[in-house]
Parts: C-alpha cells; structure tokens; sequence
C-alpha cells in the first residue's frame, strides 16, 4: 500500500458527485510568523497554515506550506485562501501552480483586471490571477482536470518578493496508488514504495528584515536584483546536527524523490553513493529516464527521481553547489540525511525475510536466514537464559540499518534492546521500566514518521493501548490511543 505522508494539521476533502467526477478541497491561511535560524537569530516569514472548512482551527504556518495531495481519481482541486498577514508591509496575494489548468485573469499596478487598456504602456502586471487582499481578503482558486505529477503551488502575486517571503509548496497527484505516473513502453517505471517529498529554498535576512520594519520598497531594498541568501533550507530547515532524519523507502525497494526547488538560485541535489533515475520534470513524464548522479534543478523547476536503497542506514542528500553553510557557519545548508531502515527481520540486508526463533526453556536464539522460502544457513546468536527475558519485537533503533532486537522481561518489568551488526550483537541499551500490571508490548513500527522505531503497547487488563515514542533508544514521549476494551480483542501486528 503508497504510505502517505499525512501533516498533523487536517485534511479537509469535500467530495461531490458529478458523473464520475470528484473534488479535493483545502482551505489556506497565509500568516507571519517568526523563524528560528542556526545562528540563535528570527528571521519574518509569510508562510501558509491549513485550516478545517470556513477556515475556522487554522494550524500553525509554516515554509514550505502544507503538501497539497490530490487523491487518485479526483479531477478537481479547489483552494480557499485567506490573507492574515500582519506588519508593517502588507501586499495582497493569490495562488498559481505553474503546470495546471486554470482561468487567470491578470491584476495590474492600479487594481484593475483584464486586457492591458489600448494605448497604456505604462501599466504592469501585479498578479496573474484575483487575489485576496490585505486585513483578511479571501480568494477562490479552482484548477479543473489536474494532471498527475509534482507541482509547486506559490503566490501570483509580486513573485519575486512573496514567493521568497516563504507563500510556496508542493502539490502533487499520483496516476494511481504507489505510481507516480502512467508509465509507459520508453519510460516504465513509474512505481514506488515510499516518496519523499524536497523543497529547496533560500533566505537573504536582509530582504526579511526590510518587510519586518516596513522599509521595503523606500530606504530598504526596491527589488531582488541585490539579493544574496544567507540561509539554505531543504523542507524549511537549514541543516544542525539536530536535524531530523527523513524516512526513505525500505532497503531494495523503490522510493520516489519529489524535488522542488522554491529558491531563487539554481541547485544541483545529490545522493552521496547514489545514482538517480530522473523520470520526470516539471509534471510531465520523460520519453526515457535518465541516469544522473548530480541533476540540475533550475529555480521554480520540480523534478520526480527514482532510487533504490542498497544497504539501511543513513543516505546524505547535498547540494553539489556547496550551498552548505548557515551565515558563513559550516557545516549547514542544504544537506539533509534520508533514512532507509532494514525489512524489518532481514539479519543479514541481502532483502530476504529471515526467521527469529527462540527456546524459553534453555536460552537459545537463533535466525535462520532465508531465500525467499528457502532455508540457508542458521547462525546461534549470544543466548540469554536469565528469569524472565523474552523477545518482543525488533526494529534498527540505532538507524545503523541492521535488525535490532527487542527484550521484555515479564517479571521485572525491565526492558532492553539488543543491537546489532547482522546476526553480531555489538551493545545491549536498557529502556524505561515498565512495571505497571498488565502492560505488554504488542509490537514495533514508526509511528510518527520520523525515521526512529517506536514501541506499541497494550494492557490487555485494562484495554489501554500506548506508543512509546523514540529517539533511537531514548524515549521521547508516550501517546495514549484510543482504547479497545470489547472481550478478546488482541494486538498482531505491526510487529
């Protein structure tokens, strides 16, 4: 099944029944907001925030703006924006994305529409489509007939400035679940487990500065022609060693990178040890696909790249331009890590499912390592006899890309994780007690996308179940679901 990415803030999709013809709709609120940058300083950004219908419990803005997906077979995407800028420089804006259908009737310099008036010269194009004003204006944008691929959406309106103010993001469309494009006989694949979506940006605070305090356009700067970025983000952020890791694709299966490029230089993304297979640009399938280690990605273009990763682990993503620094402070930029775990009970990363056995009664581990559903070798792992110690689960909770494995001991509540280097354990990591009657760990997964193993819980006591949110073996959290309190019901999966 595609795994979606899924924002925290709601999707709203108005589906309605026209033939065979239906409609996803969101609802936009462009806002100001304050950015912190590497260098402990706020940087002013206009950012868009997506709000449930009428926009009523708008979320919190940010740059780029929240993913707009179409889902497969809907024809219609319908966007409500409201301006709520605040500040001392204030503009109108509006809504594009270059590569989509729609009617756009152009606002000039005056605020009047349509056609140039005969004979005026003078007059120059403000927008490419109605906007909403200033002190709360809406505007709605219809684009009929979406075409499948990956779009970056952004204001009409004075682009140069808004659009580097943060007014951007993607929008993208699937031809079918998991598949990116209708593929054909030249250009075949077009299939993907997981897609990372990629924005690259740039900040100069020198512009920012200019609209905070209101001197844009008068004793500040009249235009982009001296614009010199001092900040380089990939998906808003400017790379720290804190920077999250993104999840990739599993180890051997396909991952479909969506590049978009908001910035107003040209870059060149990189996989370091990584070739790509570019099978699209601009929204528009390739004739053929083309191999590149290090594609070109001009300010405004988007482009869909196909990789496969080989080993788990962490895979880094560079800008070959070196646009790697954060205020002249390296390292920084445009460099991000994507993150490929292991099929989850694959020992030995040669893409097979291997089997994990142990006896209860003398302490024995084992794997069989498979091919397919053949059986090739067995390894004994270290054995672990004392009271009480079972195996719940596994999972790379040290993002090393090797199956990592879970302990529980029933009787003490203790918890640990053996790690591993295939079928070699390397260190054993003790997690929080959990001593509570009842509680059982029921299974292992990503919970929160966010490239670490989390740990599922239930109490089959009390029909309570939880996740253990982590950061590799460092509990983070602990989120509650709903609970599940009918006779019988049990947890399988994920394990």
């Amino acid at each position: 099944m595609q795994a979606l990415k899924v924002s925290w803030l709601t999707l709203v999709l108005l589906v309605a029944m026209a033939g065979t013809s239906v409609a996803a709709e969101y609802w936009l609120s462009a806002q100001t907001f304050l950015k912190p940058m590497p260098d402990a300083t706020n940087v002013t950004m206009w950012g868009f925030a997506q709000c449930e219908t009428g926009f009523t419990n708008c979320g919190t803005p940010s740059v780029p703006g929240p993913e707009l997906i179409v889902p497969v077979g809907d024809t219609t995407l319908t966007v409500n924006l409201r301006n709520d800028i605040t500040g001392p420089y204030l503009e109108p804006i509006s809504l594009i994305i270059p590569g989509q259908t729609a009617i756009m009737v152009p606002v000039w310099n005056d605020g009047s529409t349509g056609n140039r008036p005969p004979g005026n010269t003078t007059l120059r194009v403000r927008s490419f489509t109605h906007e909403a004003a200033t002190g709360g204006g809406t505007a709605v944008y219809t684009w009929n007939n979406v075409k499948d691929g990956t779009y970056l959406y952004q204001s009409g309106t004075h682009p140069s400035l808004q659009v580097q103010m943060g007014l951007h993001g993607p929008m993208t469309k699937d031809a079918a679940a998991g598949q990116a494009y209708t593929p054909t006989l030249e250009n075949p694949n077009t299939t993907y487990v997981k897609d990372v979506t990629l924005v690259f940006s740039d900040i100069d605070p020198f512009l920012h500065n200019a609209i905070a305090t209101g001197t844009y356009g008068t004793t500040g700067p009249t235009s982009m022609i001296d614009y010199q970025p001092k900040f380089f983000l990939v998906n808003g952020n400017a790379y720290t060693g804190a920077s999250p890791l993104i999840p990739a694709g599993p180890v051997g299966q396909r991952t479909l990178l969506r590049l978009l490029n908001a910035g107003y230089k040209d870059y060149v993304p990189m996989l370091l040890g990584y070739h790509m297979s570019v099978i699209a640009e601009d929204g528009k399938l390739l004739p053929f696909a083309r191999q590149a280690y290090a594609p070109l990605l001009p300010t405004g273009k988007t482009m869909d790249a196909l990789f496969t990763p080989t080993k788990g682990g962490k895979i880094p993503l560079l800008e070959r331009g070196l646009n790697l620094t954060n205020a002249a402070a390296s390292p920084g930029g445009m460099l991000t890590y994507l993150y490929s775990g292991p099929n989850r009970g694959d020992f030995n990363a040669d893409g097979n499912f291997d089997i994990l056995w142990r006896n209860q009664t003398t302490g024995e581990n084992r794997v069989w390592l498979m091919n397919g559903t053949s059986l090739t070798s067995i390894v004994f792992l270290l054995p672990e006899s004392s009271s009480g110690w079972t195996i719940v689960g596994t999972g790379d909770f040290n993002n090393d890309g090797s199956t990592d494995i879970l302990w529980r001991n029933i009787l003490s509540g203790s918890n640990a994780v053996w790690l591993m280097n295939a079928t070699t354990r390397t260190g054993i990591v003790f997690l929080p007690l959990e001593s509570s009657p009842g509680w059982t760990i029921v299974g292992t997964g990503d919970f929160n996308n966010d490239a670490n193993t989390d740990i599922l819980w239930r109490n089959q006591t009390t029909g309570l179940n939880a996740v253990w949110l982590m950061n590799g073996t460092s509990r983070t959290g602990i989120v509650f679901l709903p609970p599940e309190l009918s006779p019988g019901w049990e947890i399988v999966g994920p394990k």
